[in-house]
């Protein structure tokens, strides 16, 4: 019989450690959303395992609608970039009529 010695667990690097978020805010510098982004940006990093690097990005025109396409469309689906844009962008597709699309 062998001697069994525990080996211990090798911590694994959080996923986001070294990475930049970005948050992409849909409106113009000093409005209200961009006080928030920038405020959430302030803070986030630091309860994120990993602490990544935060960056505020305004995405500006359309009301918004150019942010959140991007997000939709362009952005990394990993988690590096999320934002902020109109609460009604959402909805905004099931409200207009078929011969206004």
């Amino acid at each position: 019989m062998g001697l069994v010695v525990p080996m211990p667990a090798q911590a694994q690097e959080p996923f986001f450690a070294r990475k930049t978020i970005t948050i992409s805010i849909g409106y113009t510098a000093g409005g209200s959303y961009d006080l928030y982004g920038r405020l959430v940006a302030r803070h986030i990093g630091k309860h994120i395992p990993g602490r990544p690097n935060i960056v505020s990005q305004n995405l500006t025109g359309a009301g918004s609608l150019r942010a959140a396409q991007f997000i939709y469309s362009v952005a990394p689906k990993d988690g590096t970039t999320f934002g902020t844009f109109g609460r009604t962008i959402a909805a905004t597709p099931l409200l207009t009529p078929a011969s206004a699309q």
